[in-house]
């Protein structure tokens, strides 16, 4: 492929499918879970988000909370699914920021309203970067009274980013234009960037996230002599390598490894976990 930027290419599942493992290897992807909550958690100290993300919290997912409580919103669901809708319903009765007393209660909620929490990540993203309700109402189609409902409830419901947004400009103006990111380096934020200033900090402490779990996780694959081959450490949001079939296991306790060796060095009020590990024969295991 030349020069090509691999970092720039899109997750098409056309386009993916074309790299493939070498022959008794699988293509092995993991990638930082809710990334951008987290970060957000940590950075603003929002007392909420600490609850959903927090070391002490329970089974929590902050796109689940948001989407439980939009006002009703057309989300394509099963008509004919009436144990879908009560569910759904009750989820929305009682659904808090304590989350859920267990791990197959959540993972049933999480299964159930799919649709409803895909739905609101585009929002709840969209106010972390900035986005306005005009901004809202055009991306995902929906009438710009309920984007300015959903943006307000999201307001409200996390105010520490409204706060934190505000300190960062007083930090910018008094440094001339540079603030601290969440792994203490300098990021520069121009003129036209500062209404999405937190999207700035959050996108760069990711990144450098992923980059410091892969070190770990590239050190102890020297260590213990794991059979693979690295193909791209820092795919959009992912990391990408290719591991030897009878390795798959020993490379799983090495990638739990990486993100122990990172909450380590990082002292956090909030785990970054990854979001599970996928092993296919190609890169299409990602692809959306």
């Amino acid at each position: 492929m030349g020069k090509t930027n691999l970092l720039a290419l899109p997750k098409s599942k056309k386009l993916m499918s074309q790299f493939l493992a070498p022959k008794g290897y699988k293509a092995s992807r993991f990638d930082k879970n809710s990334v951008e909550p987290h970060c957000l958690a940590q950075l603003s100290k929002d007392t909420n988000l600490l609850r959903i993300y927090g070391k002490e919290a329970r089974h929590q997912d902050v796109y689940l909370f948001t989407a439980s409580h939009f006002p009703n919103i057309n989300v394509p669901v099963d008509d004919n699914d009436d144990t879908y809708k009560n569910d759904f319903d009750k989820v929305r009765s009682l659904y808090n920021l304590d989350g859920f007393t267990s791990l197959e209660e959540f993972k049933r909620v999480k299964t159930l309203l799919d649709s409803e929490r895909t739905f609101a990540k585009a929002p709840f993203l969209g106010w972390c970067y900035g986005l306005t309700d005009h901004g809202l109402s055009r991306d995902i189609n929906i009438p710009l009274y309920q984007a300015t409902q959903i943006m307000n409830i999201i307001d409200k419901t996390f105010p520490g980013k409204d706060r934190y947004h505000k300190w960062l400009l007083r930090e910018r103006k008094k440094s001339g234009g540079w603030v601290i990111n969440g792994r203490g380096n300098p990021i520069c934020v121009a003129n036209r960037k500062r209404k999405d200033i937190v999207n700035s900090v959050i996108q760069s402490t990711g990144v450098q996230l992923l980059n410091r779990c892969v070190y770990h996780i590239s050190n102890e694959i020297k260590r213990i002599k794991l059979d693979s081959i690295w193909s791209r450490p820092n795919y959009h949001d992912e990391a990408i390598l290719f591991v030897r079939e009878d390795e798959i296991e020993r490379y799983n306790e090495v990638i739990d490894y990486g993100f122990d060796r990172l909450n380590d060095e990082l002292g956090w009020d909030v785990i970054i976990k990854h979001g599970g590990v996928s092993v296919d024969s190609s890169w299409i295991v990602r692809c959306s």
